[in-house]
């Protein structure tokens, strides 16, 4: 997804923007129908061929083709634009990473990235808003959050987007209100 030097090997970190495709390994009938997000990369979301064709038709949204082995479909990667301004009130996170971790986070010894510990959506401090999303359909935050070599970042989609992927397969998506500062 971003080359061999385009990620921490300690931490999970992507160093930089992705550019190439996520290679899943899974079973020709074990691949999900609508959306999925594989287990290891939790602000992915994959789309079916022909969920992300009609996504790709109404919203202006960045898709890369999922890499299955042994192929049987095409699925697509949604990427989000990652925002530069941060989404949560660093005291906030600070309050609630220190009241569920007991200490709110930690930075690489090998990329010095900070990483906010993992928060569930609930536990999030209120999001602020910035006129940087105007125009995207997926964002991503600046933040990373995680542990060990688990790191993702927190993504938002316009509600139209969301709520088109939830019809498509309400078992595996929903659709949350974001709490706003």
């Amino acid at each position: 997804m971003y080359g061999e030097d385009g990620w921490c090997h300690s931490c999970g970190v992507a160093l930089r923007e992705q550019t190439g495709s996520m290679i899943v390994k899974i079973p020709p009938k074990a691949v999900p129908i609508g959306v999925w997000t594989p287990n290891w990369q939790f602000d992915s979301q994959v789309l079916s061929e022909d969920l992300a064709a009609m996504v790709a038709s109404r919203f202006s949204v960045r898709l890369i083709p999922v890499e299955l082995r042994p192929p049987s479909s095409r699925p697509q990667q949604v990427v989000p634009t990652v925002m530069a301004s941060p989404w949560f009130d660093h005291q906030l996170l600070v309050e609630a990473t220190t009241a569920r971790h007991g200490s709110p986070g930690n930075t690489c010894q090998e990329c010095g990235v900070w990483r906010w510990y993992g928060l569930g959506f609930e536990q999030l401090p209120p999001a602020t808003r910035s006129s940087e999303w105007d125009g995207h359909d997926v964002v991503a935050s600046p933040e990373w959050f995680g542990d060990g070599c688990n790191a993702y970042r927190e993504v938002l989609f316009r509600r139209e987007l969301a709520e088109l992927i939830v019809a498509a397969n309400p078992p595996r998506a929903g659709v949350r209100e974001v709490n706003w500062a």
